[in-house]
């Protein structure tokens, strides 16, 4: 990728100082996607909703008319700018639409023609081609005076004035979906890096000083080596005295709320020149090529990525796979004719980075008082830390049980005001108690409430 990270350092103070000698306030960042096992927004707004693509290594991946949605998305949709960046790998149709406001019921848009850069329905040709598989930074800044700018990699491709041209409908955005109006076929495949969204027009001069935004990596890169002997003409064995045939690795991750807590223990196991790699203490969440998304002693969530960075044969394996929840494999080579004292090094990475918000409700893990439920009200009734999305357990004994169901079932169809009205037990809300709330609480019988940042049942 051709991204500078360079250039997102010093962003921020480019755009103060293009800012101030322009005499504007600097533009702020209303929302940020960087897609880092969520769509949820790093600066705490409100997460982007996915229509069909999936998260994978830092990037959401769409196929044809799957994309991005995102409601009251601007302050003002008269004075706006919008920045993705992304890769078309393969256009469905000779149009592929960037970028919809008119909530998909018109032709009008940001397009790919070809291989331009256009504003239709005004269609004057970019100086900037667009190539399949190529990275790119398109940026659409619309003004309050009625003109509408677009740019691929920081350089302007086309100036619209006299009107309001892209002023959003119903304030929302979308991201790579096709209108109704030409069927739903104007599409590509491909994958979008990040989004950024701005509280006014960016300037000329704002928009060549940006850079993507840092990754959201709040975690370590943490480097292994394991070295192996010739055990006979085949087979390699681990060359430790002590531990011939197993080896356990242990890990800090300083940025823990406990600093004592090792971030995971592995348990590397070699068997017939397959190596395994097994996690001990850590729950499982999902598996995307090599990227483990975990969950850790902490209740907070993180990717694992494993990156193969050396070895000492040229016919060693140059990739590791995931073959189960909970751990990863890799063929070593087999190689006849091994003599006593022939060794093979290989050293590997652990790169580990938070998501920011787990579960792309818009309120930071740090202070999420549902961490793995959906809860942007964040309605704590009972004031106990956990929120009621995900506190089922109405006595505060730390255990959902018959007591809570008796709870629950008192303040049945209760509302506000009513005499037998329990807010703690309206865990979805709603302003009334009913199956829908029972639901919830059948499904967490007899655990514990959360997980919630704030809050333990561990006293």
């Amino acid at each position: 990728m051709y991204f500078n990270k360079l250039a997102s350092i010093s962003m921020a103070a480019l755009l103060a100082a293009s800012a101030q000698a322009s005499g504007d306030d600097p533009a702020q960042v209303l929302h940020s996607y960087s897609f880092n096992g969520t769509l949820g927004d790093s600066v705490g707004g409100v997460a982007m909703e996915g229509n069909g693509g999936v998260i994978e290594n830092g990037r959401y991946l769409f196929d044809g008319n799957q994309g991005l949605t995102l409601r009251d998305a601007l302050l003002d949709v008269n004075d706006y700018a919008v920045e993705v960046g992304l890769r078309i790998d393969a256009a469905q149709n000779f149009y592929v639409k960037l970028l919809d406001f008119a909530n998909l019921s018109l032709d009008d848009g940001l397009y790919i023609a070809g291989e331009e850069f256009i504003f239709y329905p005004i269609t004057d040709l970019s100086s900037r081609n667009i190539l399949p598989g190529e990275d790119f930074v398109f940026v659409l800044s619309q003004d309050a005076n009625g003109q509408t700018r677009g740019y691929v990699d920081g350089n302007v491709q086309f100036t619209i004035g006299g009107g309001a041209n892209a002023v959003p409908l119903d304030n929302i955005l979308h991201i790579m979906l096709d209108d109704d109006f030409t069927g739903n076929l104007e599409t590509a495949t491909g994958s979008i890096d990040y989004v950024r969204v701005y509280d006014r027009a960016l300037t000329n001069e704002e928009v060549a000083a940006l850079g993507p935004p840092p990754p959201d990596i709040l975690g370590d890169t943490i480097e292994s080596t394991l070295t192996f002997a010739s055990s006979d003409n085949n087979f390699w064995v681990f060359a430790t005295d002590s531990t011939p045939l197993a080896a356990t690795v242990q890990a800090q991750a300083p940025e823990y709320s406990d600093p004592a807590l090792g971030f995971y223990n592995l348990i590397v196991d070699i068997e017939q020149n397959v190596l395994t790699i097994d996690f001990v203490g850590l729950t499982q969440v999902s598996v995307a090529g090599t990227t483990l998304t975990l969950t850790d002693l902490d209740f907070e969530t993180d990717l694992l990525d494993f990156v193969l960075t050396s070895n000492t044969f040229p016919s060693a394996p140059d990739n590791i796979a995931v073959t189960a929840a909970d751990g990863v494999t890799l063929r070593l080579p087999t190689i006849n004719g091994l003599m006593p004292g022939d060794t093979y090094q290989m050293t590997f990475e652990f790169v580990t980075e938070r998501s920011a918000d787990p579960d792309g409700d818009g309120v930071p893990f740090m202070t999420d008082n549902c961490l793995e439920v959906t809860n942007p009200d964040q309605t704590d009734s009972d004031g106990d830390g956990f929120g009621n999305a995900c506190d089922a357990d109405l006595n505060n004994d730390c255990i959902v049980n018959f007591v809570d169901l008796g709870l629950l079932r008192t303040g049945f169809f209760g509302t506000p005001g009513e005499t037998n009205w329990n807010p703690d037990a309206d865990f979805n809300d709603d302003a009334v108690v009913n199956f829908q709330d029972l639901g919830q609480l059948r499904a967490v019988f007899f655990e514990t409430p959360g997980p919630g940042a704030g809050a333990s049942c561990d006293n």
